[in-house]
């Protein structure tokens, strides 16, 4: 159960950065309103993508692209990432 999650995350992940697109669906399973479609567009790639969701926290590069997840902030004994733009570093940090 554990590895198909870490799939499922990495798939997401993966799919974000290759599509370019912030909500990487077909149009039969989300509607796009068109005239704000392009504020979820990843072109030309940013140095950064911050991922806020329930998973545990992760640190990924892919095509120049760093992809972060922070995790849960209060369930994860109150950590989050640094980010660093000159460096394009991210740091583990705790209050």
């Amino acid at each position: 159960m554990e590895d198909k999650r870490l799939a499922e995350e990495f798939l997401m992940r993966r799919t974000i950065i290759s599509q370019g697109h912030l909500c990487p669906l077909s149009l039969t399973a989300l509607p796009v309103q068109w005239d704000f479609d392009y504020c979820m567009r990843l072109y030309p790639l940013p140095d950064l993508v911050v991922i806020g969701d329930k998973y545990e926290s992760y640190n990924e590069n892919n095509k120049d692209c760093r992809v972060i997840n922070p995790g849960p902030f209060c369930e994860s004994g109150f950590q989050f990432l640094s980010y660093i733009p000159f460096t394009n570093t991210v740091d583990d940090c705790a209050l």
